[in-house]
């Protein structure tokens, strides 16, 4: 009876002892899984260094039930109210970008309200030039059957917003890089609790699945990430208290056998209170043109503007106006 029971001691050892050799065997695997996944984000993170080329931007408002939403729309019928895009919004963008410096073109059309009864229509147009150290921009706006007036701006910095380049979509994790984003880093925060939870089939390719909480915030992170596309993400996801944003990369693969995302989906949801319904409010559509190139060599001339004659430029640099000659 004795020897029975020790031997059955034994055995539970034995199990404890495996139980614990796989627990660390795993974490070791896991670590590094980890590495490899690193390395690869980080090779992904620098593959495409230029490019050039146009999309489109849209968003929609799609949930018509939104209090504000409507107070909009029955303001803009009375006139008394000017809504920036109303229930849609399309905007034409070119893009360059080589390393960290950018250039983009926005065009829109924008309805403006001048009174209660006269609505005016301006053809916006943008051009931003980032150098690495500053900014020009032109504006050459043009209300309809008026013409072109011609002005300018010099800010310190990038002020280009960062959904004007195609990389932010597919090429980041909300404009912070993949392999950062690995190792717990995100902008000036940190990613707590960051963890390979699985993986997942997305449009038919396996997806290792990382998620992680941003410090100091409601706000949760998960990434598909997906080895073929070396490590780029065809879905991420975050989720807060009162919301949810989901986006979608489609990607294609160009004729040098580069992975890009020619269309990008992003739905903003939020929770209807009370019954904490998740509800669609809004769509963002990105779509790449067929024209776009990278790894392709750019003139740094690309990046400065060179102004029109006569024009005033508003540099906030040092707050003087300038005059072009």
């Amino acid at each position: 009876m004795i020897s029975s029971r020790r031997n059955n001691y034994g055995i539970i050892i034995l199990l404890i002892v495996f139980i614990i050799i796989g627990q660390v065997y795993a974490e070791e695997n896991l670590s590094s899984d980890f590495d490899v996944f690193i390395k690869g984000t980080e090779f992904g993170d620098l593959i495409l260094s230029s490019g050039k080329g146009n999309l489109t931007y849209e968003w929609i408002h799609v949930d018509s039930t939104n209090i504000e939403n409507l107070v909009m729309n029955k303001n803009w019928k009375e006139g008394k109210l000017y809504p920036l895009y109303k229930n849609y919004k399309k905007v034409d963008i070119t893009f360059v970008f080589k390393g960290k410096k950018e250039r983009s073109e926005v065009r829109y059309i924008r309805y403006m309200l001048d009174s209660a009864t006269n609505k005016k229509i301006v053809h916006m147009n943008l051009i931003r030039a980032f150098n690495g150290e500053k900014t020009d921009a032109l504006y050459l706006h043009q209300e309809e059957n008026k013409i072109i007036k011609p002005q300018g701006e010099i800010f310190a910095g990038n002020v280009i917003p960062k959904v004007h380049n195609p990389l932010y979509y597919f090429n980041t994790v909300i404009g912070a890089p993949i392999s950062s984003f690995l190792q717990g880093n995100f902008f000036n925060s940190k990613i707590n609790n960051l963890q390979l939870i699985g993986e997942d089939m997305i449009d038919g390719l396996i997806c290792k699945v990382f998620s992680g909480i941003v410090a100091n915030s409601d706000s949760t992170i998960t990434v598909w990430l997906a080895p073929k596309y070396m490590y780029r993400p065809p879905k991420i996801k975050i989720e807060c208290n009162d919301g949810e944003m989901v986006q979608h990369n489609y990607f294609i693969q160009n004729h040098k056998g580069y992975w890009y995302s020619n269309q990008t989906i992003v739905e903003n949801y939020y929770f209807k209170e009370n019954t904490n319904e998740k509800i669609l409010n809004s769509r963002e559509i990105i779509t790449m043109h067929d024209d776009f190139e990278f790894n392709i060599e750019l003139s740094n001339d690309l990046f400065e503007i060179n102004y029109p004659r006569g024009i005033g430029i508003f540099d906030r640099r040092t707050y003087e106006k300038i005059l072009i000659k």
